[in-house]
């Protein structure tokens, strides 16, 4: 009876779609669905396990949106990650979305074959890059910054997906001296991405 007032009420494709999927805090949920502005795609993407309760108040609280958490559900499924509640509902989502991305590039890019051969090439060609005299002084720091010149497929990928840009694809190029990657770091948070050039 409450689902056919709140259908009649909403006369919406959302309100069905949570209707159909939920039997308790039908209200709740659709006020949460609002906040949000979730759609009827949205919610259909949405494991069908899930509390939408629950979901709705975390995607608030992280202040992401519902397609964010639909594709970072998505990367824990194509990585077979166990559905805990540490993974489902991390503390900080950004954070973790970024290492499952990370991962799954890696992942792949060991997939493909010959990881182990590029790092060896990229490593020496670091190694050359931090003996040459001219360049000794950006390695050190300078005028606040400090260079880095990545000495693995991970640590490009890693970097790609921290910076949000493509540089984990360079890897090839990288390796066959086609291109040289440095990255550049603000000499107070040199672990911190701040630049990558090439």
């Amino acid at each position: 009876e409450i689902k056919l007032k709140m259908l009649v009420k909403r006369q919406d494709t959302m309100a069905l779609e949570i209707i159909r999927r939920t039997d308790n805090d039908i209200e709740e949920i659709m006020e949460l669905a609002n906040k949000i502005k979730a759609s009827r795609s949205d919610i259909k993407a949405i494991n069908a396990n899930a509390n939408l309760k629950k979901l709705f108040s975390y995607v608030i609280k992280q202040g992401i949106t519902l397609y964010e958490y639909n594709h970072y559900y998505g990367l824990l499924e194509d990585m077979n990650v166990n559905h805990d509640e540490t993974y489902l509902y991390p503390a900080d989502f950004r954070k973790s979305e970024q290492d499952i991305e990370t991962e799954r590039r890696i992942l792949n890019a060991r997939n493909k074959g010959g990881i182990s051969e590029k790092n060896e090439l990229i490593k020496k060609i670091a190694q050359g890059l931090y003996n040459m005299p001219d360049l000794k002084e950006f390695f050190s720091g300078s005028n606040g910054l400090v260079v880095y010149v990545p000495e693995s497929s991970e640590e490009l990928i890693r970097e790609g997906v921290r910076l949000h840009n493509c540089l984990g694809t360079y890897t090839d190029r990288f390796a066959s001296g086609d291109t040289l990657i440095f990255f550049i770091r603000r000499m107070e948070d040199p672990t911190a991405p701040y630049v990558a050039i090439s």
